[in-house]
């Protein structure tokens, strides 16, 4: 009979660290849209997107009412968000204050998923969007992201879009 017993040790594994982006973090954040929209691209059409993309994410990285958020483990980007001011939007038109803010590029790479990476990020936008006075905070998401955002109380609204 042992007078005393060893405790198991488990390995913690490495905390996700979330953090505001720079331009050294401009080519990992477009590996990682470039990813999230691949297989929504024609692809007669991608090379073009993804220079505009690239070209757009490094303005937006020195834009002063748009903000990039990045989740690192490990030195090594695992997930990113944008949050963006505006003004006013068509939807609150008829409400007292019309600032909202608009969230852009919610990702997180697969093996990071359901691990709480995606809740942070989001909760990131959010508090800056906040601390600028908006009121309401909108995005776009995939079929597969509703239920996320959904359990976060995002609402669904409608909004439709057509070429010109």
């Amino acid at each position: 009979m042992a007078w005393f017993r060893r405790k198991k040790t488990v390995a913690k594994s490495p905390r996700t660290e979330i953090r505001v982006a720079d331009t050294r973090d401009l080519e990992a954040i477009v590996s990682m849209l470039e990813e999230l929209v691949a297989d929504k691209i024609p692809r007669r059409a991608r090379a073009r997107y993804l220079k505009t993309m690239r070209e757009e994410q490094k303005r937006m990285l020195l834009e002063p009412t748009a903000v990039w958020f990045v989740a690192q483990r490990e030195k090594v980007l695992v997930g990113c968000a944008r949050a963006t001011v505006h003004e006013q939007h068509p939807l609150l038109a008829y409400l007292e204050r019309r600032d909202y803010g608009y969230v852009f590029g919610v990702f997180v790479k697969k093996s990071e998923r359901r691990t709480g990476t995606g809740k942070k990020l989001l909760g990131r936008c959010e508090s800056w969007l906040r601390e600028r006075g908006a009121r309401w905070a909108f995005l776009h998401s995939t079929i597969d992201g509703i239920p996320f955002y959904e359990a976060l109380d995002y609402e669904p609204s409608l909004e439709f879009g057509k070429r010109l």
